[in-house]
């Protein structure tokens, strides 16, 4: 072998640089990945700090202050569960409109379908209570307790309509009671009235 060939032996192989474009798709790969894994971190930890007893007591007051200002009856509940992918339970829930317990339970549990937010609709794919006490009464006034429940909407003509689509798959009661009466009614012996109803140990699935 002559000095020449020694000589390009013994050159170090050098490796191309990367080029600027290269460079900077992989920083901005590595910043993708990078903001993905702190927003999979950061949903974990909002899923798990849900869970504790610290975020449910300070949530449980001010989601019924929150629902209380939006309707004209009273709600209220000693405790909750959330799961924020798939639904939420209230515990010993009651629903109070002009005067009378129109409901009250042992649980009521909603599971939901977030991805039909991104469709402008609400979805709920159970509605669930256990062993509720219902009671549909009307006064002598002639109003249902029911019909207190909600503010009346104004009609506002330069207000656009709520064209959200809203939709329960199923209905679910355990062990429940209902009483439905219309003081207005008249009673007849022996004949079925409709408007004085005592329902128990109701179950709907």
């Amino acid at each position: 072998m002559d000095q020449s060939e020694q000589t390009i032996a013994s050159k170090p192989i050098v490796a191309d640089k990367p080029s600027i474009a290269t460079r900077i798709s992989r920083f901005v790969g590595q910043m993708i990945s990078g903001l993905f894994l702190l927003l999979i971190l950061g949903v974990l930890g909002a899923y798990i700090f849900v869970q504790t007893d610290v975020f449910r007591e300070w949530l449980r007051p001010v989601l019924i202050e929150q629902i209380n200002k939006q309707i004209k009856g009273k709600v209220h509940f000693t405790d909750m569960r959330i799961d924020i992918f798939r639904g939420i339970i209230l515990h010993d829930i009651s629903l109070i409109a002009a005067g009378d317990t129109v409901l009250q339970a042992c649980d009521l549990s909603v599971s939901y379908t977030l991805e039909a937010l991104l469709n402008r609709s609400i979805s709920v794919s159970t509605l669930s209570l256990d062993h509720p006490r219902i009671k549909i009464l009307r006064s002598k006034d002639g109003t249902w307790n029911v019909e207190h429940i909600l503010f009346p909407v104004p009609e506002d003509p330069n207000k656009p309509p709520f064209d959200w689509q809203i939709t329960l798959e199923n209905l679910e009661i355990c062990g429940g009671s209902i009483r439905v009466f219309d003081s207005l009614s008249k009673q007849s012996p022996r004949v079925f009235n409709a408007g004085d109803l005592a329902l128990q140990d109701v179950n709907l699935i």
